[in-house]
C-alpha cells in the first residue's frame, strides 16, 4: 500500500501570508504535484501542524485545498492547532479518547 504524507502546514485564512509566504498556495501546488505524481496511493496523511494559529478560515481553506486530492485523506491535528474550533467545524472527524481526531474523507 503507498500511502502520502504531508506536514506543518501552518494554514492561514483567506490567503494571509506567513512570513512572507502564502500557505494556501503551496499546498496547491503540494496536491497538484500529488495527483500527478502519486496518484495510485491509498491515501493522504495530513499531520499538523494543520493551522499555523487554529483560525477556523485555516481549517476550511485546508478542507477546501484537500479535498483536490484523488485519493482520501486523512487529518492530524498538531501543537499549533486548536482542538475545539477544529472539532466544531470539521463534523464529520471523530474525536477518540486520547483528543485525537480521525477519519478518512474521500
Amino acid at each position: 500500500m503507498r500511502l502520502v504524507q504531508i506536514t506543518d502546514l501552518h494554514m492561514t485564512p483567506n490567503g494571509h501570508t506567513l512570513h512572507g509566504l502564502e500557505p494556501a498556495e503551496r499546498l496547491r501546488r503540494c496536491v497538484q504535484d500529488i495527483n500527478e505524481k502519486a496518484a495510485d496511493a491509498a491515501l493522504c496523511i495530513a499531520t499538523g501542524d494543520l493551522a499555523d494559529r487554529g483560525e477556523r478560515g485555516a481549517y476550511d481553506m485546508v478542507r477546501s485545498c484537500l479535498d483536490n486530492l484523488v485519493m482520501p485523506y486523512c487529518l492530524v491535528v498538531g501543537n499549533h492547532d486548536d482542538r475545539p474550533t477544529f472539532s466544531r467545524h470539521s463534523p464529520r472527524y471523530l474525536r477518540t479518547r486520547m483528543d485525537l481526531f480521525s477519519t478518512v474523507v474521500k
